[in-house]
């Protein structure tokens, strides 16, 4: 016996109510290759389904939550497996939501100066979304970033403002670790608490166990005033700076090694 899962096409969907809040769906067909009838028990525990908890593929914030199993109109021996999702997650009895009531709440920031080196001062830094999330390879999209060169193509040490976030809190019930994957390492696409979008870079959480069902989770947060882009200066064939010694000129470019934004609405605040 070999149990065959194949989401059927185009069957993602995501609604939003009028009241804000948002569901989704997707739908699978479950057989077995060789013709055999499969028990429903055999359908939901068949490899590639979704699990309770899981997060919506590509959209942070929504969570599997339960299903519904049929048998197909037109194919013989083969189910069809409906998934619901939502915003609150459940627990894995499958029968009660997660108490997700905050049972202490902690945040703290750090502002600091991280040093960093630079080719030129005096530059002009991207307002446009699409510059900052993307300045392009070879700077076709922005172009040189203005301004003077420091050191006759040699780089200096620059003083950043940054910061460090930090947000804990303690919930009870089902904790889906693996849901937070696809927005780590993203910044975020529109302003937060103060900060301009684009400025915090969501690096992960940490979770540590109270016992039972309680635990704490630790968001870190980055800020960076340039959106966290870094000078990258025109390179010759050799690697080195492209520096001009008689016009005292040199290329250097905006570079985002965080291309990827989400809303954070997955934080707790």
């Amino acid at each position: 016996m070999s149990v065959v899962v194949t989401e059927t096409p185009a069957s993602k969907k995501i609604s939003r109510a009028t009241d804000g809040s948002r569901t989704a769906s997707r739908s699978f067909i479950v057989y077995d290759d060789d013709g055999d009838t499969l028990t429903p028990s055999d359908v939901t525990t068949a490899y590639g389904l979704p699990f309770v908890g899981q997060v919506y593929p590509d959209a942070d914030g929504l969570f599997a939550s339960g299903y519904n199993l049929s048998l197909h109109n037109d194919r013989t021996n083969t189910w069809v497996v409906d998934w619901a999702y939502d915003t609150v997650q459940v627990t894995d009895d499958e029968e009660n939501p997660a108490d997700t009531t905050p049972l202490e709440t902690n945040t703290s920031i750090t502002v600091g100066l991280t040093i960093l080196d630079i080719y030129k001062s005096g530059f002009t830094l991207p307002s446009a979304a699409a510059d900052i999330n993307d300045p392009s390879p070879n700077g076709t999209n922005f172009g040189d970033i203005g301004g003077s060169i420091t050191d006759s193509g040699y780089p200096i040490s620059f003083a950043l403002p940054t910061a460090d976030i930090k947000i804990t809190k303690s919930y009870t019930g089902f904790f889906n670790g693996g849901g937070l994957l696809s927005v780590t390492g993203t910044r975020n696409s529109n302003g937060w608490m103060g900060f301009p979008a684009g400025s915090l870079l969501f690096t992960g959480v940490g979770y540590t166990s109270k016992g039972g069902n309680t635990y704490d989770l630790t968001f870190s947060i980055s800020y960076d005033a340039w959106f966290h882009l870094r000078q990258v200066p025109d390179r010759d064939v050799n690697g080195k700076p492209n520096y001009n010694k008689t016009a005292n000129t040199m290329d250097v470019f905006w570079r985002q090694a965080f291309k990827d934004t989400s809303s954070f609405t997955f934080l707790p605040i």
